[in-house]
């Protein structure tokens, strides 16, 4: 999930940010530069989570180094329309 910009907009995102929520909670957002087939990205995200969490945790936990409760990340996956396709949320913690 963390991956340099520059890779996504070539991977067919038009834009990504990183907010925080809260004390405890990185957004990642990802917009798609064409419209997706909501179905088939779900799928992709169900078939990668796991990947994508231990990905999420290694980058995130170091930076965390024990001063964030219940450390999460999520990602949110919007469409070229800006409807959102899919929300996928990682409690660090479970990873550790």
């Amino acid at each position: 999930m963390p991956i340099a910009k520059k890779e996504l907009m070539a991977d067919g995102y038009s834009d990504y940010t990183v907010t925080a929520e809260g004390d405890n909670t990185v957004v990642y957002t990802y917009t798609f530069k064409n419209d997706m087939d909501s179905a088939k990205v779900i799928a992709d995200i169900d078939k990668n989570k796991e990947q994508m969490g231990e990905s999420v945790a290694r980058a995130l936990l170091p930076r965390f180094n024990g001063r964030v409760i219940n450390p999460v990340a999520k990602a949110l996956f919007i469409n070229s329309d800006g409807s959102l396709i899919a929300t996928l949320t990682i409690r660090l913690t479970a990873l550790r």
